[in-house]
């Protein structure tokens, strides 16, 4: 099939989550603090870690990929539901990056 190996999945979610999040943080923390930043950063790494955890279990047990899982748990709702939650993802991704580079091209 013409499908992503796994090293390159790894490495697409890798740089569609993380870089934006990493590029971004520095100034999150300024405007949250860290009373506030620190503790929603351990909030959303744990909820990531049960989240990756959960997903690694269901695919243990039914060996589905996870538009199969979804497909298989909410039906063609869910499959196309998690496609356009992709789509949204990607889409607030780039405006990450374009309103990052735009500040910082500004300074």
């Amino acid at each position: 099939g013409g499908g992503s190996t796994i090293t390159e999945t790894v490495m697409g979610i890798f740089k569609s989550a993380v870089g934006p999040a990493v590029l971004y943080m520095p100034n999150a923390f300024r405007e949250a603090g860290l009373c506030f930043s620190i503790p929603m950063l351990a909030f959303a790494f744990v909820l990531f870690s049960w989240g990756s955890f959960r997903l690694l279990e269901c695919w243990n047990k039914k060996g589905l990929s996870y538009p199969g899982l979804m497909e298989n748990a909410y039906g063609s709702f869910g499959l196309n539901g998690l496609r356009f939650v992709i789509v949204c993802q990607q889409c607030g991704l780039c405006i990450t990056y374009i309103i990052f580079i735009a500040a910082n091209v500004q300074e």
